[in-house]
C-alpha cells in the first residue's frame, strides 16, 4: 500500500505527553517514538484511548474526527493515507500488543497525575510517586514517560534542577529512542 506514497504522519498524544511519527516513502515505512526531525505533512492529535481504538478496530477514525476526538492539520489528501493503511497498521499494532501485552491504562495514570498537579497536591510527593511507578512500569516507554513527568514536576513546580536532571537522565536511559528526555538535559 505504501508504494508511491510520500508522507510523514506525526501523532501527538497529549494525555501521555508523548508523540511518534511514521514516514512512508516509496514502499518503505519508518518511524520512531519521537516527533519527526522535520515538519510533517500531516499532524494528528488524539488521546491514547482513541489511538488504541483506531489501531485495534474498536474506534472508527473518521467518526472520531467528526466527534472532535481526533484532530489533524496539514494535507488532507495525505491524511487519507492513514485510512488506506489502516488494515496493515492495525495488524502490526495488534501483533505488537500480543507480543508485549496490553499496556494498561497509562493515560489514566498520567491524567491522575495532571489532576493532582492542578489541585495542588504536593509536587515533591507526586514526583516521588511517579518515580516509584516508573520502577514498576515493566516497559521502557512507560518508565521513560513517567520519569519525564516527574522531571517536569521538579523543573516546573519545585525548581529542583538536580532532581529534574536526574529524572530526565533516567528517562533517557530507560527509553533511548525518545529524544525529548535528552533535549531536556
Amino acid at each position: 500500500h505504501a508504494r508511491g506514497t510520500d508522507v510523514t504522519l506525526h501523532f501527538r498524544i497529549p494525555d501521555l505527553a508523548s508523540a511518534f511519527h511514521l514516514t512512508l516513502r516509496d514502499g518503505d515505512v519508518t518511524g520512531a517514538v519521537t516527533a519527526p526531525d522535520g515538519p510533517a505533512e500531516v499532524e494528528l492529535k488524539l488521546a491514547a484511548d482513541v489511538l488504541d481504538g483506531m489501531f485495534t478496530g474498536r474506534i472508527n477514525a473518521m467518526q472520531s474526527a467528526m466527534d472532535g476526538k481526533l484532530s489533524f492539520t496539514g494535507d488532507t489528501a495525505k491524511a487519507m493515507t492513514l485510512q488506506d493503511l489502516q488494515g496493515e497498521l492495525s495488524r502490526c499494532y495488534r501483533a505488537a500488543r500480543d507480543e508485549v501485552g496490553d499496556p494498561g491504562n497509562l493515560a489514566a495514570v498520567i491524567s491522575l497525575c495532571v489532576l493532582l498537579e492542578r489541585t495542588g497536591t504536593d509536587p515533591e510527593a507526586l514526583s516521588r510517586r511517579l518515580e516509584h511507578w516508573a520502577e514498576l512500569a515493566g516497559d521502557p516507554q512507560t518508565e521513560g514517560q513517567l520519569l519525564m513527568r516527574a522531571g517536569l514536576l521538579h523543573l516546573e513546580r519545585t525548581g529542583d534542577l538536580e532532581s529534574a536532571a536526574r529524572c530526565f537522565a533516567a528517562a533517557a536511559r530507560a527509553n533511548p529512542q525518545d529524544r525529548s528526555a535528552r533535549q531536556r538535559l
